[in-house]
């Protein structure tokens, strides 16, 4: 395929049933030929006759030939349900589509699509599995390890809290930071819902492209409903609406750019106010530190995964936002 007459297209998060890969694939064809499309494609196929991960969520593709992929479609495996099914299932993916998907890894770091340098991050606090995969950490850590490779890169992220438009201090300070290491432009993938974006140092960071394409499941995900962005690049950068396939008028940031001009202290604030503590308990990362971060994640997920295996985790959750509405009530 001459690539030289297109634009690169950046896409959020897809998932499709066997009922669904054909109208996702001909929209591809027909709606998005004049693109380069690259899509995160959530899940994988599953050829480990039966073995898999303890996720409570798990994303299995229908079976189709690579064949069957649109010329002007790539995808991005690099999240965390690429590891569903294990991790030699994940490698058995990638021999499987071959050239029609992309991976960066902590030892072949870029990807060139349409000319760009391409490099793509996992976001371990995520469920993203580092160890098996070779998949570069969004943590401070590896930001600064790989350095050097972002000048003149796109960089996309397969991380952030699940259905949160507003990114958390320590997302937000990372994606920053790499915008200052010499990123052209900084997207991330995984929130399910259209994020806010802004622009640090005259660069695009666009917080949640949302559900490109994502069939039902498990009533999490309704693709009726689905609402997404995605980010046109050649040369420079255009927000595109995909229900509508509109460029989205690039001035405009969705809750004003005051946001955007907050202090780190602030911010945390802002943050705290706008997600509060509920019955999960998940860690909001309001610290920047890799190592304080993690300490919570460490400690929060054994216990996530306590009252799940043992079937308390509704009921202790339910209780816990109970009190805690009524705490907040009693504050106000």
């Amino acid at each position: 395929m001459d690539e030289s007459n297109l634009g690169l297209l950046f896409i959020g998060d897809v998932f499709f049933t066997e009922k669904d890969s054909v109208l996702f694939f001909k929209k591809v064809k027909n709606e998005l030929k004049d693109y380069v499309v690259l899509a995160n494609l959530e899940g994988s196929i599953d050829f480990s006759m039966g073995s898999h991960t303890k996720k409570a969520v798990r994303l299995a593709l229908p079976v189709f030939k690579k064949e069957d992929i649109p010329e002007n479609l790539i995808f991005s495996m690099v999240n965390n349900h690429v590891t569903d099914f294990g991790e030699a299932n994940f490698k058995k993916n990638l021999e499987y589509f071959g050239d029609r998907a992309v991976v960066s890894t902590r030892s072949n770091v870029s990807n060139y699509i349409c000319g760009n340098k391409i490099i793509l991050m996992a976001d371990k606090k995520e469920q993203c599995v580092l160890n098996g995969t070779d998949f570069i950490s969004f943590s401070n850590k590896h930001v600064d390890i790989v350095g050097k490779e972002f000048s003149s890169s796109i960089v996309v992220i397969h991380g952030g809290i699940e259905h949160r438009r507003y990114p958390t201090h320590y997302q937000r300070t990372l994606a920053r930071k790499i915008i200052e290491y010499g990123a052209k432009m900084v997207i991330f993938h995984h929130s399910h819902l259209v994020g806010h974006y802004e622009y640090w140092n005259g660069n695009l960071i666009h917080y949640g492209l949302g559900n490109a394409f994502f069939s039902n499941t498990l009533d999490l995900h309704s693709l009726e409903q689905s609402q997404s962005h995605g980010i046109v690049y050649d040369g420079e950068e255009k927000i595109l609406s995909l229900d509508q396939l509109d460029i989205v008028d690039d001035n405009v940031s969705y809750d004003g750019s005051d946001v955007d001009q907050l202090s780190n202290s602030d911010y945390v604030e802002f943050y705290k106010k706008l997600y509060r503590l509920d019955g999960s308990f998940r860690p909001r990362q309001l610290a920047i530190s890799d190592f304080w971060t993690n300490i919570q994640f460490f400690v929060w997920s054994k216990l996530a995964n306590f009252l799940v295996r043992w079937q308390l985790s509704k009921k202790i959750k339910i209780a816990l936002n109970l009190f805690l509405s009524e705490k907040v009530k009693g504050h106000k």
